[in-house]
Order: C-alpha cells, then sequence, then structure tokens
C-alpha cells in the first residue's frame, strides 16, 4: 500500500511489529515544512468530520485535536517557536480580544 505521507515517529516500528515491512525515507527541511502543511490539512480535516459527526464522541474530538496539536508544534519547533510561547500568545490574545465563549457571530459594520 502507498501512503507518501508524513508519519509520527513510531509508526514504521508500529508497523513492523504487526508483521508487515515498511519503506521510509528522511525529508529535507523544505519537504519536511510541506509535509507538514499537508499532514495539517489532513488532521484538520479529521477533526472536523469527528467534530460535526452526528454520533460525536467526546473521546474521537479529543484524539483528532490532540493530532492536530501534535502537528502545530511539529510546525512550531521550525518556526523556533515553543509550546510556552503559542500559550502566551493564545493567552494574550484571550485577554485582548477575548476567546470563543460568548458565541458571538458577527454579521455586519457599516459607517
Amino acid at each position: 500500500m502507498m501512503y507518501q505521507k508524513l508519519v509520527r515517529d513510531n509508526i514504521p516500528a508500529i508497523i513492523e511489529k504487526s508483521g508487515e515491512t515498511c519503506v521510509t525515507r528522511k525529508l529535507t527541511d523544505k519537504e519536511y515544512e510541506d509535509a507538514l502543511a499537508n499532514k495539517l490539512q489532513e488532521e484538520v480535516a479529521e477533526l472536523l468530520e469527528a467534530y460535526t459527526a452526528k454520533e460525536r464522541s467526546s473521546l474521537n474530538c479529543a484524539e483528532e485535536m490532540a493530532d492536530v496539536m501534535e502537528v502545530l508544534y511539529a510546525m512550531g519547533k521550525t518556526c523556533a517557536v515553543s509550546k510556552r510561547e503559542i500559550e502566551q500568545v493564545r493567552s494574550q490574545k484571550a485577554a485582548e480580544k477575548g476567546t470563543f465563549s460568548k458565541k458571538i457571530f458577527l454579521v455586519s459594520t457599516k459607517k
């Protein structure tokens, strides 16, 4: 089976433990950045599918959210942005602009 995608570090060992063999290669920095962008799209699509599912489960949503976060953390490393810095910026933006907890939907503005 052909995959041609970025996988978590332990996936090849897990595959081989199940009796299959796999072919892998190490990506260049540019290929890695491109693969992370593709992986983010894949993981966000899976999260949206879980989130909008008719029978949504908190466990499935949590797993998909964790996958998205893992990709974001990896992207952060390529930009020299730490988890701590991401959280500091998130917290600052929440304090200045708020969060999404009030469910406000902006319809329009005019002068």
